[in-house]
């Protein structure tokens, strides 16, 4: 919990609120991970009055259409900036990492948008598409003779960058 208080503190600094919905969003994303909901579908079953409290609202669950507006409305250097502050770099040092990089082409069919082509390997032809880029640093440490590994994993759209993502 003074993790996620932290985390909180940190996103107050960075994100813009000009909606008023920055703790119930942000909050619901955190815990959302924190309890093992991988997607916002399921947060229209969710009925749990302790889940609702985390989230910063004890009168009710949070629903998708909510955690997904506000989403959308992030800005990506204000997101950027939250993952750089809330990264522990420092534990890299003198540690064994692993990065990797991984590129995903996400075709697209709107017309609404002017979107560069590009391959499309699940389709085998040049298409309209985004170019998704998602990279994971592996660190390995040895405690108490035991082997953990601790993962981060950021995700950018690589010819669209005003685009928000969201990870933690």
């Amino acid at each position: 919990m003074p993790q996620v208080l932290d985390w909180w503190r940190i996103a107050q600094q960075c994100f813009s609120d000009d909606y008023g919905s920055l703790q119930r969003g942000f909050l619901t994303s955190i815990w959302m991970l924190i309890v093992g909901i991988e997607r916002v579908f399921p947060l229209e079953q969710i009925d749990d009055p302790g889940f609702a409290l985390l989230t910063g609202n004890p009168r009710g669950c949070p629903t998708r259409h909510m955690v997904v507006a506000w989403r959308k409305h992030l800005l990506w250097n204000e997101v950027d900036r939250v993952c750089h502050r809330t990264s522990p770099w420092d534990l890299l040092q003198d540690a064994d990492s692993l990065v990797s990089f991984d590129e995903h082409s996400i075709p697209r069919w709107t017309k609404k948008f002017s979107i560069p082509k590009g391959f499309v390997t699940t389709r085998n032809k040049y298409m309209r598409s985004l170019s998704l880029v998602q990279s994971s640093l592996r660190q390995l440490q040895k405690a108490n003779e035991k082997s953990h590994a601790r993962v981060e994993t950021r995700t950018w759209l690589k010819n669209y960058p005003a685009i928000p993502t969201f990870t933690l």
